[in-house]
Protein backbone atom coordinates (compact mmCIF):
# COMPACT_ATOMS: atom_id res chain seq x y z
CA UNK A 1 0.00 0.00 0.00
CA UNK A 2 1.34 3.71 -0.99
CA UNK A 3 1.41 5.55 1.57
CA UNK A 4 -0.40 9.22 0.86
CA UNK A 5 0.06 11.22 3.48
CA UNK A 6 1.22 14.62 2.19
CA UNK A 7 4.63 15.38 4.43
CA UNK A 8 6.60 17.72 5.03
CA UNK A 9 9.23 16.72 2.18
CA UNK A 10 6.95 16.97 -0.31
CA UNK A 11 6.30 20.67 -0.06
CA UNK A 12 8.69 23.83 -0.86
CA UNK A 13 9.00 25.52 2.14
CA UNK A 14 11.77 27.78 1.75
CA UNK A 15 11.80 31.11 -0.08
CA UNK A 16 14.99 29.93 -1.96
CA UNK A 17 13.51 26.69 -2.96
CA UNK A 18 10.38 29.15 -4.85
CA UNK A 19 13.23 31.86 -5.85
CA UNK A 20 15.23 28.61 -7.26
CA UNK A 21 11.91 27.28 -9.23
CA UNK A 22 11.00 31.14 -10.35
CA UNK A 23 14.82 31.27 -12.13
CA UNK A 24 14.07 28.77 -14.30
CA UNK A 25 11.36 30.48 -16.18
CA UNK A 26 9.93 27.06 -17.15
CA UNK A 27 5.39 27.55 -17.06
CA UNK A 28 2.30 25.87 -18.46
CA UNK A 29 -0.98 27.67 -17.77
CA UNK A 30 -4.78 26.87 -18.01
CA UNK A 31 -7.47 28.53 -17.25
CA UNK A 32 -7.52 27.68 -14.20
CA UNK A 33 -3.76 27.99 -12.66
CA UNK A 34 -0.56 28.88 -13.34
CA UNK A 35 2.69 25.86 -12.81
CA UNK A 36 6.00 27.01 -12.66
CA UNK A 37 9.08 23.78 -12.66
CA UNK A 38 12.58 23.23 -12.67
CA UNK A 39 14.28 19.97 -11.94
CA UNK A 40 15.38 18.69 -8.37
CA UNK A 41 17.36 15.88 -8.47
CA UNK A 42 15.59 14.03 -6.25
CA UNK A 43 13.41 10.59 -6.44
CA UNK A 44 10.16 12.43 -5.63
CA UNK A 45 8.34 15.70 -6.41
CA UNK A 46 7.34 18.64 -4.56
CA UNK A 47 5.09 21.24 -4.69
CA UNK A 48 4.40 24.87 -3.12
CA UNK A 49 1.57 26.81 -3.25
CA UNK A 50 1.54 30.77 -3.47
CA UNK A 51 -2.05 32.90 -3.79
CA UNK A 52 -2.51 36.58 -3.79
CA UNK A 53 -4.87 38.38 -1.54
CA UNK A 54 -6.45 39.46 -5.09
CA UNK A 55 -7.07 36.02 -5.41
CA UNK A 56 -10.38 36.52 -3.07
CA UNK A 57 -11.23 36.49 1.05
CA UNK A 58 -9.23 34.30 3.34
CA UNK A 59 -11.72 31.71 2.74
CA UNK A 60 -10.91 31.71 -0.83
CA UNK A 61 -7.50 31.31 -0.82
CA UNK A 62 -7.19 28.46 1.74
CA UNK A 63 -9.99 25.91 -0.21
CA UNK A 64 -8.23 26.53 -3.16
CA UNK A 65 -4.85 25.63 -1.28
CA UNK A 66 -6.70 22.41 0.17
CA UNK A 67 -7.61 21.67 -3.33
CA UNK A 68 -4.15 21.84 -5.03
CA UNK A 69 -2.96 20.18 -2.05
CA UNK A 70 -5.03 17.19 -2.31
CA UNK A 71 -4.64 16.70 -5.74
CA UNK A 72 -0.96 16.66 -5.61
CA UNK A 73 -1.86 14.07 -2.60
CA UNK A 74 -4.20 12.00 -4.50
CA UNK A 75 -1.78 12.11 -7.22
CA UNK A 76 1.64 11.86 -6.60
CA UNK A 77 2.24 8.34 -7.45
CA UNK A 78 1.28 9.43 -11.23
CA UNK A 79 2.97 12.26 -11.44
CA UNK A 80 6.74 12.51 -13.01
CA UNK A 81 9.65 12.52 -10.10
CA UNK A 82 12.12 14.72 -9.61
CA UNK A 83 10.22 18.16 -10.55
CA UNK A 84 9.65 21.13 -7.78
CA UNK A 85 6.43 22.89 -8.55
CA UNK A 86 4.66 26.27 -7.80
CA UNK A 87 1.37 26.59 -8.27
CA UNK A 88 -0.43 29.82 -8.86
CA UNK A 89 -3.96 30.56 -8.88
CA UNK A 90 -5.73 32.47 -12.24
CA UNK A 91 -7.17 35.98 -10.36
CA UNK A 92 -10.57 35.75 -11.19
CA UNK A 93 -11.22 32.03 -11.81
CA UNK A 94 -12.83 29.56 -9.90
CA UNK A 95 -13.34 26.10 -10.49
CA UNK A 96 -14.60 23.03 -8.85
CA UNK A 97 -12.24 19.97 -7.05
CA UNK A 98 -12.63 17.95 -10.25
CA UNK A 99 -11.92 20.77 -12.71
CA UNK A 100 -8.52 22.01 -10.60
CA UNK A 101 -7.33 18.09 -10.01
CA UNK A 102 -7.93 17.05 -13.37
CA UNK A 103 -6.29 20.35 -14.90
CA UNK A 104 -3.45 19.56 -12.11
CA UNK A 105 -2.24 16.35 -13.59
CA UNK A 106 -2.05 17.38 -17.40
CA UNK A 107 -0.02 20.64 -16.55
CA UNK A 108 2.19 18.79 -14.43
CA UNK A 109 2.84 16.02 -16.88
CA UNK A 110 3.00 18.73 -20.17
CA UNK A 111 5.58 20.55 -17.54
CA UNK A 112 7.56 17.53 -17.26
CA UNK A 113 7.88 17.21 -20.99
CA UNK A 114 8.77 20.80 -21.13
CA UNK A 115 11.59 20.63 -19.11
CA UNK A 116 12.78 17.34 -19.95
CA UNK A 117 12.97 18.72 -23.75
CA UNK A 118 16.04 20.95 -23.42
Amino acid sequence: MVDQRFRAFLRLRHNREFQRVFERKRSVSNSWMILYGCENDLPYSRVGLTVSRRYGNAVARHRWKRWVREAFRQQRVELPPGIDIVVLPRIGESSDYAQLSGGFTELVNRLSRRLHKQ
